[in-house]
């Protein structure tokens, strides 16, 4: 992509900024995926499917005000967390992702360590910054996750 800033309105461009967006670009790139995912989740409540949130923002792009120009073109494949991407991918059943989280942190049976050690991989990649399921670990700490909540399950029967 190529961006060629038009300078003959310059003054007419600055004062039609919306000043509820966000003030920074990396900010301006999450709200812009957050909104992608919401519209995502409404327009397909099951999901667009597994690794094509690149489609939810194709569709959804031109519905979404932005602050800068550039922040349309940046995180078209990830959603800037693995929030908004498990969100527009997987859509309810996305749901079972925050319950089994939520079992994980509040089992009693689950040595505090471990939660203490997982919640920082989990919450950061979730909700701050993640780059997918497949990089940062996110799917081995959650298949550990599960494996973890299934033998406390086990060892309880």
């Amino acid at each position: 992509y190529s961006i060629k800033k038009d300078t003959s309105n310059d003054e007419d461009f600055t004062n039609n900024l919306n000043e509820r967006l966000p003030a920074n670009l990396s900010t301006d790139v999450f709200v812009k995926s957050f909104k992608i995912s919401i519209l995502s989740f409404l327009k397909y409540p099951l999901g667009v499917g597994l690794n094509n949130y690149s489609f939810s923002h194709d569709n959804f792009i031109n519905y979404v005000e932005t602050k800068y120009i550039l922040t349309k073109i940046l995180k078209i494949q990830d959603g800037a967390n693995n929030f908004n991407k498990i969100l527009a991918e997987f859509g309810i059943f996305s749901l079972f992702f925050g319950y089994l989280m939520f079992k994980f942190f509040f089992n009693k049976k689950i040595r505090i360590e471990l939660k203490y050690f997982f919640i920082s991989f989990i919450l950061l990649q979730t909700f701050i910054r993640g780059v997918g399921y497949y990089n940062g670990g996110f799917l081995i700490i959650f298949l550990i996750i599960l494996f973890n909540l299934y033998k406390t399950k086990k060892i309880s029967d």
